[in-house]
């Protein structure tokens, strides 16, 4: 709504067509929205997630080597 109403004011002839109360109601949702945004919350999420990710991975290679070593009869 709000590029739709951008693009329509540059034409002289489109610009009376701009539905202002829409337009508000777009602008106060988007800035309602950016208000809720916390970029640090945001990053330290997706670290988390990295980590957690990795952790995965890790224990995944360690159970692996562990039945690998248990066929092997390198244990037990």
């Amino acid at each position: 709504m709000l590029i739709e109403a951008e693009t329509v004011a540059a034409h002289p002839k489109l610009a009376h067509r701009i539905d202002e109360k829409r337009l508000k109601k777009a602008d106060r949702k988007l800035r309602a929205f950016l208000d809720k945004h916390d970029p640090k919350a945001e990053r330290r999420a997706e670290l988390l997630d990295r980590l957690a990710a990795i952790v995965f991975i890790l224990f995944a290679v360690a159970v692996g080597l562990f039945f690998f070593a248990l066929w092997q009869g390198v244990i037990g």
